[in-house]
């Protein structure tokens, strides 16, 4: 693969994850580089690179991108929803196990965000739907049970403007700029003054009820005001 020069590009997104980063170039192209043992820089080749290599699909005009532990998430242009990676929990929402080196198109719904959390995704789409996937050991899908799942499923019926999964829990702002959180809570990262894991979400109270958006460390969340 040719390598890129990273210094005379003009980049819009990055996100880095363990053991691998990917960004997204202001012309829409997706470059990712580091371990790619299991198909998680997207390249179908299963080895490391350590300069950006570029994600071929049948558009090369990308979003979002979010990393996760070993795999990839990734939204176009069109607002089509691709994932690749480590795929043993269901995490990248294809109904399968089984681990893919290249995009792999999720469904046909228009996504506008993603995020890859340690073992799990979680999306919103276009008309607000929040939809979570992969491994769910402490509630973090926020679907009420523990039970994986290796298609997005849906979290309750709010309309939603964006999301981030972290290390085994979730948190989202809804249309009413109110912030909920579930899944792990051994570091009290849900924010709702009580410990315990939740498997369905829980409102955050804090200083005010007006948020406008969220980050996600490994066991704790930032948030700001709108």
């Amino acid at each position: 693969f040719p390598s890129h020069d990273t210094c005379t590009s003009s980049w819009v997104a990055v996100d880095a994850g363990n053991v691998f980063t990917a960004a997204i170039e202001s012309d829409g192209s997706l470059y990712l580089w580091g371990a790619g043992t299991l198909g998680q820089l997207g390249i179908v080749r299963l080895n490391s690179q350590s300069s950006p290599v570029l994600v071929k699909s049948v558009a090369d005009s990308w979003n979002v991108v979010s990393v996760g532990n070993l795999f990839t998430g990734a939204v176009r242009s069109d607002k089509l929803l691709f994932t690749w990676g480590l795929n043993t929990s269901g995490q990248l929402g294809d109904s399968t196990t089984v681990a893919k080196s290249v995009p792999t198109r999720i469904g046909s719904s228009s996504w506008t965000i993603v995020s890859a959390g340690t073992g799990h995704m979680a999306g919103v789409e276009s008309d607000g739907s929040l939809l979570t996937w992969g491994v769910n050991s402490s509630g973090q899908l926020g679907i009420v049970d523990t039970i994986n799942r290796s298609s997005p499923v849906q979290v309750g019926t709010n309309s939603w403007t964006t999301v981030v999964a972290g290390q085994n829990w979730t948190a989202a702002i809804n249309t009413a700029y109110q912030i909920y959180a579930w899944g792990d809570n051994t570091y009290l990262q849900q924010g709702t003054l009580r410990a315990g894991n939740t498997s369905s979400p829980v409102i955050v109270k804090g200083i005010n009820d007006s948020w406008s958006s969220l980050s996600s460390g490994g066991s704790h969340i930032a948030a700001s005001v709108s």
